[in-house]
């Protein structure tokens, strides 16, 4: 939605785009990154369908050691036949 500013599901493309609190993705858990609740994403909303989606605003920037469990996951490589 962000990259084509249209509606995946319903390919409207009347959105509203805002900062999202992070407990509204995470069911009211702490920001990993800023440890208040007030995280670094913002919401992408499909007026016709009400499609939701949450996107980090500087994934680059992200200390993965700061959070606890997670993993980057690197670019699969193509296997030759």
């Amino acid at each position: 939605m962000r990259k084509h500013h249209r509606c995946p599901k319903c390919h409207g493309e009347e959105l509203i785009v805002g900062p999202a609190p992070f407990e509204m993705a995470l069911g009211g858990l702490r920001s990993v990154w800023t440890g208040g609740v007030d995280g670094p994403l913002e919401a992408w909303l499909c007026k016709g369908c009400g499609y939701l989606e949450f996107y980090l605003k500087a994934g680059e920037s992200l200390d993965l050691t700061t959070w606890r469990g997670a993993q980057a996951l690197e670019k699969p490589t193509k296997e030759k036949k």
